[in-house]
């Protein structure tokens, strides 16, 4: 059975069986996912089929009818972290404030008439600098946050890594938050 359908409001996924994610342990029928508003694209029901045969002719005499599995296919919804941590199955780490994390960022600027671009953050791992509109990597020399590139009053995309230390959740990929089936 395949059907399709616009948006759902209020969707809880919940839990069929007792079940342990992360640290906390759900009950039967306590909710694990809450989405307020959600478009689908599909929802697929599989569904096995047994059925058992004899006497005369070797007619069906019994059915049985079971749903196996339900798939569902979002084109949009609204997830917290720990909810796509949880739909991905994968392990979610907190990181402290104070705790060093190199964030990826990219920024979009102009040089000045001395050929200075200044960042909003200093770059402490990787950093490329590319000319615009070409995308063309170009030669800089790094003071702190202040790039000097030859060119002024051009446009650039740096993309560079800077410590931040307000803390946060990253996700894990390939490390498993439960060795269970939702």
């Amino acid at each position: 059975m395949s059907v399709s359908f616009k948006e759902l409001y209020d969707v809880y996924l919940k839990a069929t069986y007792p079940i342990e994610i992360g640290n906390r342990k759900f009950e039967v029928g306590e909710p694990i996912i809450h989405l307020d508003r959600i478009q689908i694209s599909g929802f697929d029901e599989v569904r096995q089929y047994v059925t058992a045969h004899g006497g005369f002719n070797d007619l069906t005499r019994i059915t049985w009818d079971t749903t196996k599995d339900f798939r569902i296919s979002f084109q949009q919804g609204v997830f917290s972290p720990q909810d796509f941590a949880l739909a991905i199955n994968s392990n979610m780490v907190e990181y402290a404030e104070q705790s060093p994390i190199w964030v990826t960022t990219t920024e979009y600027c102009e040089s000045d008439e001395n050929g200075i671009i200044e960042l909003k953050h200093t770059p402490c791992g990787n950093l490329f600098v590319y000319k615009l509109p070409e995308n063309e990597k170009v030669q800089f020399t790094q003071n702190g946050n202040e790039l000097t590139v030859e060119d002024i009053y051009t446009d650039f995309k740096i993309c560079y890594q800077y410590d931040d230390l307000a803390g946060c959740q990253m996700l894990q990929i390939g490390t498993r938050l439960t060795n269970s089936y939702l």
